[in-house]
């Protein structure tokens, strides 16, 4: 064999990647600082979802291209409290002790059938909602909402309540058609002044009428 010609199989294991063992001791940007003497810092690779931390013993794959190492997995972690999984996009999972909680800019759940949510607590917060639904149905012991503008739009509404109980400071309502009342019985109590204008009053009653007054005008 010439001396100019280099076998293939020797030139890849002298150029090829290699894996190595090391520790993580810090961070600088994108890149991770490492305890390893001649390999000081890498990048994390894609496949390695689960974000390195100080302390992380973690799998080298050095004289890679363009980096001069990337981390491949994480093999040991000194403390097992939590971690952060980091996805290409950008969203992050980051588990504690407390939870799970899900970072990300925009979310979208598609479920071909159904969703279901169960938990004790559920809190919502957001700046604005749209809720668009062909069909809804709640069951709740109590509702108590607080409001400062409510707008209802709706064709028909009907309510079946045991009691109801309003208070309100002025109450404005405007009927274009019919108003119509059913009662077993009626009480209004006016402390100031009771004022009814209609083009025709009809007034009837199966018994008596009684008007009291210590003035009565009529006409």
């Amino acid at each position: 064999m010439s001396n100019t010609i280099v076998a293939l199989n020797a030139a890849r294991n002298e150029q090829g990647s290699q894996m190595i063992c090391t520790t993580v001791v810090g961070r600088s940007g994108k890149a991770f600082l490492l305890a390893d003497p001649i390999y000081t810092q890498a990048r994390r690779a894609i496949s390695c979802l689960v974000e390195p931390e100080a302390g992380d013993t973690v799998l080298l794959a050095v004289n890679t291209h363009p980096a001069p190492a990337f981390i491949l997995a994480i093999l040991t972690r000194a403390h097992e409290q939590g971690g952060a999984v980091v996805l290409p996009g950008g969203s992050t999972l980051h588990d504690t002790q407390q939870g799970l909680t899900l970072k990300t800019p925009n979310l979208h759940l598609a479920s071909e059938h159904s969703t279901h949510l169960e938990s004790p607590q559920l809190h919502l917060r957001a700046e604005s909602a749209d809720v668009q639904v062909g069909q809804i149905e709640t069951r709740s012991e109590s509702i108590n909402t607080h409001t400062s503008t409510l707008t209802l739009q709706a064709r028909t509404v009907t309510s079946q309540v045991g009691r109801l109980i309003q208070r309100a400071i002025d109450v404005f309502r405007h009927t274009e058609k019919l108003d119509e009342t059913r009662a077993g019985r009626m009480k209004i109590n006016v402390q100031g002044h009771h004022t009814t204008r209609a083009a025709h009053v009809t007034t009837q009653a199966e018994g008596f009428v009684k008007i009291d007054g210590q003035q009565i005008d009529l006409g």
